[in-house]
């Protein structure tokens, strides 16, 4: 399923015709559990639209996903509350020349606390932002974090048992 048809589908479960609603419109979204649109156009605006019925999914990868930022994160967060493996690589690498944000890793620790596995990559995300993961995800197994400069691992303290 490309983007456009998956952004296309009505919102409210299906185009109503005169044979009633369309049930291949219904489908999608009652039982979507992974997302996969990498690279995709996708915006918080359209995220906005389409949060509510993503509730089922438990995967998703949003990487390089330039137009969404923390507000669409947030979003998901609210409305995917099954999700347990969100997978956001950005820049192919953070050079440290860019400032610090820490806005997407507080919508990942303040809406998903139920992660088990989290992949990060090509971040300006703080220590003190992964900090706050890990306080709030007490079901996390599995943070991969790379090309993520200003995070210093000794400065994580000392890891959960």
């Amino acid at each position: 399923m490309d983007l456009p048809s998956l952004v296309t589908l009505p919102a409210a479960g299906g185009s109503t015709g005169k044979n009633g609603p369309d049930a291949r419109h219904q489908k999608p979204w009652g039982c979507l559990r992974t997302l996969v649109i990498p690279e995709s156009k996708i915006s918080d605006s359209i995220i906005e639209q389409i949060a509510g019925r993503l509730s089922l999914v438990t995967f998703l990868d949003v990487s390089y996903c330039m137009n969404m930022g923390a507000f669409g994160l947030e979003l998901i967060g609210k409305n995917c509350k099954l999700l347990e493996k969100p997978h956001r690589e950005m820049d192919q690498y953070d050079t440290g020349d860019e400032p610090p944000r820490d806005d997407e890793a507080m919508a990942i620790a303040f809406t998903m606390p139920n992660l088990k596995h989290l992949d990060i990559g090509g971040h300006s995300m703080t220590t003190e932002g992964v900090r706050k993961i890990l306080g709030a995800c007490s079901r996390l197994e599995y943070l991969r974090l790379w090309h993520c400069s200003k995070v210093k691992g000794e400065s994580l303290g000392p890891a959960r048992k």
